[in-house]
């Protein structure tokens, strides 16, 4: 739940930077969710991508997200640490 609500604010922002920006190829919200949802599932086709500061400070976030929940969210790397092994 969390993710998708990262996601849906993201693109929004994302759009804010994005819009009327020179060279931009996010014009719209249902591009900016797409930009999201193919950013944080890793999937990273490359037809939409962030051209401002501002955007891509938000790729970062939304990647690390992608990255966290692609994981299983836990700070083991999607694995469970050994007993005895800290």
């Amino acid at each position: 739940m969390a993710v998708t609500a990262i996601v849906v604010v993201g693109s929004g922002v994302e759009l804010i930077f994005e819009q009327h920006a020179r060279g931009t190829n996010i014009h719209n919200f249902g591009e900016s969710l797409w930009w999201a949802i193919v950013t944080v599932t890793t999937v990273g086709y490359g037809h939409n991508y962030p051209v401002t500061t501002g955007g891509r400070c938000v790729a970062v976030v939304i990647m690390l997200v992608g990255d966290r929940a692609d994981r299983g969210g836990d700070r083991h790397g999607g694995e469970l640490p050994r007993r005895g092994t800290g």
